[in-house]
């Protein structure tokens, strides 16, 4: 049973999945995005996974890259100004893919995308920060940053 399955079934219950697989289409808050091999989306506001006061990302979804290679989460993160404590949400999203069993899966791969909806970064020092790499399971997490309407594409770093 693929990965993506397995996280529908866990997640039916708690009414939380979001996205239209056969489009990529993600909406929240407002921001649009296409994710390029979408192949399921979780709200994190909605998911029962994350505890009332936890920090959280907005949704965590699984993204296949090709045919020949193991699919990846996929942690994004949207703001209307993106702020620093962005990073806090996503790595309770990382910690959340690790730890709670509604998650659990074989992927061992993983991504953090943020999210904006301001044309640009107030300052370079934060946009900077935002793209400092996370760690999980001792490897480095890649970080992309990008304005809302944009495509989270298939291949980045």
């Amino acid at each position: 049973m693929s990965a993506a399955v397995q996280l529908r079934e866990r997640h039916e219950q708690c009414d939380c999945l979001v996205g239209n697989t056969s489009d990529g289409i993600v909406t929240k808050h407002q921001c649009r995005l296409e994710i390029d091999g979408l192949q399921i989306g979780i709200d994190c506001d909605k998911c029962r996974a994350f505890s009332e006061n936890e920090r959280r990302p907005d949704f965590i979804a699984i993204q296949t890259v090709d045919s020949t290679s193991s699919p990846r989460w996929l942690v994004v993160e949207i703001k209307g100004v993106m702020k620093l404590d962005a990073r806090e949400q996503a790595e309770g999203g990382l910690q959340t893919i690790l730890e709670h069993d509604m998650f659990r899966s074989g992927i061992q791969r993983a991504r953090v995308c943020f999210a904006f909806k301001q044309r640009d970064l107030r300052q370079t020092a934060d946009r900077d920060m935002l793209r400092r790499p996370f760690k999980l399971r001792g490897k480095e997490v890649p970080v992309l940053v990008i304005r809302c309407g944009k495509t989270i594409p298939k291949r980045w770093q």
